[in-house]
């Protein structure tokens, strides 16, 4: 009886103790598993974390962008890139594109920390739906947040393993807590591959629609939002019905989230994709390489120096495209009036310039060369006529008039001699009296010492030889209808970097090297001067007819100027300069239509400064007395 009883009693006990002991065996293992499992969680993590980069450097590992060379007319002239990629501010990006993209791609974007798990539930339900009951590959979502996609794009690759995953949600965690939701966003829509070649929104709307971002409508928004995906195999051109019904997915999504209604969505459905064809997507671009190369080695010895700048950089060049382009037309046609049979194996070398002397920007830099390689430069040696305006820059200056009268010997019969005025000499004679190049000569020592320029001993001595170009010759001249001011010629107008901050704008250092009088009485020798000349008022020399040239043989320098615009030619070969009219055609068919077309009409003119005066003087002797009816203004 007593055993029944303990037998009822203690041993349910004792079998309860055991159950309670079991249990807590049972506990203590989930207990030191789950510390021991802590343990070897937080050594992995600071085991991975070790090899990560600093997050902070994850702004500075975004790939570089692409660099673009503008015209001053707006069209890109010359490009350069790894990867075809334009960066936007998330300021800039249109509200309706990043939500396109967040309902296709992260629903709960704004809401959680770099890791989506309700996301990764909702994305694995989904898609076993849509795999194994619709048999709908293109319906898959996946369950990267943007910001683990930002993370792999940037720093990982693309092995699907273990330990690379667990270092896409460090990282992502780590953005989210240093970055705002807008800055992720931003790089997200800079870096994201789509396509074609390129990368980022920018770049896309360029190459699928041939538009700028801000002018995308809806549907636009939503197929590039569809992309990411598989943006190999989306391309409308040869997977025309996938994109579509991928892009429809997506307007179904925003309109789910609300930031479209359905009925909107619906409407937008119907629509074809318009879209623009796979061509090469840049303007005509990289066509001109030498002045390309010019422009380069400007912008790399300035900008280097000034910023050490890289990545994605604006160039605004001076450069005007279109009139460029109308340039290259006029010269193709007016020579195809030249080129006759055996013609058209003639050698001919154009080069033409044309610049702001106000500002030194190089607006037009073109050249037409045929048959045979050119020459870059002019020999000064046998070209020193060139410097015949500085000549009589220097006889000016010597307390001459221009009315004043110099003996002139000709130049085959020493025994005659006639009197002449300054400036009926400097229109009559192609070379100067011997009598006066002394003079000539020592202001231009003085003038291309005071610039440095080139040294002057071996300009004007004619037994040396020094070669000089274009741009040169033009910086040499310029002064003298620049009211005698010097500056340096550039392409560049400024350097803006991604965030379209200016980083480099030219400083242009203007320094005087002629007296604004003499400058001003210099134009006047290269320009038409009657008494139709001067305005009513006195107040303004009206530019006419403003040049100058220097031929030798097969050569000539031809310059052509405004106030606000100065044109320098150089044409080389003999066969077409020899041809009737050919000059005369060319000032008229080529250069006169380009000054009219880029002279601003209200700057054209030269204001007459304080210190000169008009004076009547008698047109054949030069002197201010007996004027009578032979009477014309000169300046003094």
């Amino acid at each position: 009886m007593y055993y029944e009883t303990y037998r009822k009693f203690y041993l349910k006990d004792e079998d309860l103790s055991l159950k309670l002991r079991l249990i807590a065996i049972i506990f203590n293992f989930f207990i030191y598993s789950a510390f021991f499992l802590s343990i070897f969680i937080v050594y992995i993590y600071t085991d991975i974390s070790r090899s990560l980069p600093e997050y902070k450097d994850l702004i500075e590992r975004q790939s570089p962008s692409l660099t673009r060379y503008f015209s001053d007319d707006g069209f890109v002239i010359h490009e350069e890139y790894d990867q075809y990629r334009l960066f936007i501010n998330h300021k800039d990006i249109p509200d309706l594109l990043k939500k396109a993209f967040i309902s296709a791609e992260d629903k709960n974007f704004y809401s959680h920390n770099g890791l989506d798990l309700v996301g990764i539930f909702r994305a694995a339900g989904q898609n076993l739906y849509s795999y194994i009951i619709l048999n709908d590959e293109n319906r898959l979502i996946g369950a990267s947040t943007i910001t683990q996609q930002l993370v792999k794009n940037l720093i990982l690759n693309n092995k699907r393993t273990v330990t690379r995953k667990v270092k896409e949600i460090i990282l992502a965690n780590k953005i989210e807590n240093f970055l705002s939701k807008e800055q992720i966003l931003e790089m997200y829509l800079n870096e994201i591959y789509l396509g074609r070649g390129v990368y980022g929104v920018v770049a896309a709307s360029e190459v699928y629609f041939n538009k700028s971002l801000e002018d995308l409508n809806i549907e636009e928004f939503a197929f590039l939002a569809a992309l990411p995906k598989a943006p190999s195999n989306y391309d409308p051109s040869s997977n025309y019905d996938g994109i579509k019904e991928r892009r429809d997915w997506v307007l179904d999504r925003m309109a789910e989230n609300q930031f479209i209604t359905k009925s909107v969505a619906q409407i937008i459905k119907t629509y074809p994709i318009v879209y623009r064809e796979i061509i090469n997507n840049k303007i005509d671009v990289n066509k001109d390489k030498a002045l390309i190369a010019k422009i380069k080695e400007e912008s790399n010895s300035k900008l280097n120096q000034a910023t050490g700048s890289k990545g994605q950089l604006n160039y605004q060049t001076s450069i005007n495209y279109e009139a460029t382009q109308y340039l290259k037309s006029s010269v193709d046609n007016f020579l195809k009036s030249y080129d006759h049979g055996s013609d058209s194996q003639n050698y001919l070398d154009i080069e033409l310039m044309l610049i702001s002397p106000i500002t030194g920007r190089k607006i037009i830099d073109y050249r037409h060369q045929k048959n045979k390689p050119a020459r870059k430069t002019f020999n000064m040696r046998r070209y020193n006529n060139i410097l015949k305006p500085l000549y009589f820059s220097g006889i000016l200056k010597s307390d001459f008039q221009l009315n004043t009268k110099l003996l002139v010997r000709d130049q085959l019969d020493a025994s005659s001699a006639k009197l002449m005025t300054v400036r009926d000499l400097f229109n009559n004679s192609s070379a100067l009296p011997s009598d006066y190049l002394y003079t000539g000569n020592s202001f231009i020592r003085e003038y291309l010492s005071s610039e440095d320029f080139l040294k002057n001993e071996i300009i004007i001595d004619d037994k040396s030889e020094i070669n000089i170009n274009l741009e040169q010759i033009i910086l040499l001249l310029m002064p003298l209808i620049n009211n005698g001011i010097f500056h340096e010629l550039t392409y560049i107008d400024k350097v803006t970097n991604k965030e379209t901050d200016i980083i480099y704008k030219p400083v242009i250092n203007k320094r005087r090297v002629m007296d604004e009088k003499l400058s001003f009485k210099i134009k006047s020798l290269l320009c038409t001067f009657d008494n139709k000349s001067v305005d009513q008022d006195k107040t303004y020399f009206l530019s006419r007819d403003c040049s100058f040239s220097s031929q030798i043989n097969d050569d000539i320098f031809i310059m052509a100027f405004s106030s606000d615009i100065l044109v320098g030619v150089i044409i080389r070969g003999e066969a077409y300069l020899q041809k009737d009219n050919f000059l005369e055609d060319f000032n008229e068919k080529i250069i006169n239509p380009l000054m009219y077309l880029m002279q601003e009409e209200e700057l054209k003119d030269y204001l007459i400064p304080d210190n000169v005066k008009l004076i009547e003087i008698n047109k054949d002797t030069g002197n201010i007395f007996n004027v009578g009816s032979n009477g014309v203004l000169e300046f003094f």
